[in-house]
């Protein structure tokens, strides 16, 4: 059983020092940082002190390999030391470079129950893939020996806060694909913590991936060495609500280069019902006419679909075709629910 823990984590610009001790009917807890010299501290004691314990005792710390080092380079060297002792005196050291036992972030976890952490830190590397795969009908219409065929479309971002750079990587096809780098000394950095704040503590609504809709996977690494990983569809269910005021950020700063992607297209994204919401249809009657709002519980119809719908007092079917897509809750409807007719069906 515990007796005491310490743990040293540099990377050669910050120092972190970690110190557990447990005496019987309280555990301690102590972090420094430095420089600055920041110390938190914290104890618990009694019946939450023997819950802890017996979680912590359940990481095996006393199993801890001697020497954990990362298969890859990193850019940013993180390099750290533990010296754990037992009741009975028995002590035991290890080290690592740029890696950790599997079990760390449940150790950092419940270090954060004895005193407040920001076990990320700052964000060094971020990494953003998005993809879409999209069927390609016309060569199944036109060859009678091809069952399915997809298109696979990859966009990557990468950005690096040592070296001031983001990149951005289209796959446009089997032999083709094209890379952007952008180099900002005070740009980068700023757009990794605003993306770092669109993500820190948040979750997906929907965390089922659905490989016909948009999807994407996000990798933050801090300077703790610990890493955030989101994996989602990429539209609304799937991407925080602070997203939308990240890619327009994101836009303006290409833009001022040069290029688009789709990556940061709201039309894509923006799209994808959430529970309690209801899917408004702008639709018309002809290429000049008026747009009537329409109810669907379809969430794959797009712009410029074409649809059956009940028309005047009759209700007699007409078809139209979509000229927008909303989503609102019961409290912000533009028109009664009570009020708005359903779309039918997809016109054949």
């Amino acid at each position: 059983m515990l007796k005491s823990l310490k743990i040293d984590i540099t990377n050669f610009q910050q120092e972190v020092h970690i110190y557990l001790e447990y005496t019987g009917d309280s555990v301690y807890a102590e972090l420094t940082q430095k420089p600055g010299g920041k110390k938190d501290t914290g104890r618990l004691s009694g019946e939450d002190c023997e819950v802890w314990m017996e979680e912590f005792e359940e990481l095996h710390i006393e199993d801890w390999e001697k020497g954990f080092a990362a298969d890859e380079e990193m850019e940013l060297e993180i390099i750290w030391g533990f010296e754990y002792e037992d009741q009975d005196g028995d002590k035991k050291k290890g080290w690592g470079f740029n890696a950790y036992p599997d079990n760390w972030e449940d150790f950092i976890r419940l270090l954060g129950q004895i005193i407040p952490l920001d076990v990320s830190g700052t964000a060094v590397n971020i990494s953003l893939v998005f993809w879409q795969i999209t069927k390609l009908d016309f060569l199944m219409e036109h060859n009678e020996y091809v069952d399915e065929a997809v298109w696979l479309y990859k966009e990557t971002m990468e950005f690096s806060r040592e070296k001031e750079l983001f990149i951005i990587h289209k796959e446009l096809g089997q032999d083709e694909d094209t890379t952007r780098i952008y180099h900002s000394r005070e740009g980068v950095p700023f757009l990794m913590d605003r993306l770092d704040e669109c993500f820190r503590e948040w979750t997906p609504d929907n965390k089922e991936i659905n490989e016909m809709i948009p999807g994407y996977q996000l990798i933050i690494t801090y300077d703790s060495g610990s890493q955030q990983l989101v994996s989602a569809n990429y539209n609304r269910t799937g991407l925080p609500d602070s997203w939308c005021d990240f890619t327009k950020l994101l836009t303006e700063f290409i833009k001022e280069i040069d290029g688009y992607c789709n990556i940061l297209d709201e039309g894509v994204f923006g799209r994808g019902v959430r529970d309690g919401e209801y899917i408004f249809c702008s639709v018309a009657f002809s290429d000049y006419g008026k747009d009537y709002y329409y109810l669907t519980d379809d969430d794959s119809l797009e712009v410029g679909d074409r649809v059956i719908v009940p028309a005047g007092p009759k209700n007699e079917e007409k078809e139209v075709f979509i000229t927008g897509i909303s989503y609102y809750t019961e409290g912000n409807v533009p028109l009664p629910l009570d009020k708005v007719k359903k779309i039918i069906r997809r016109a054949d």
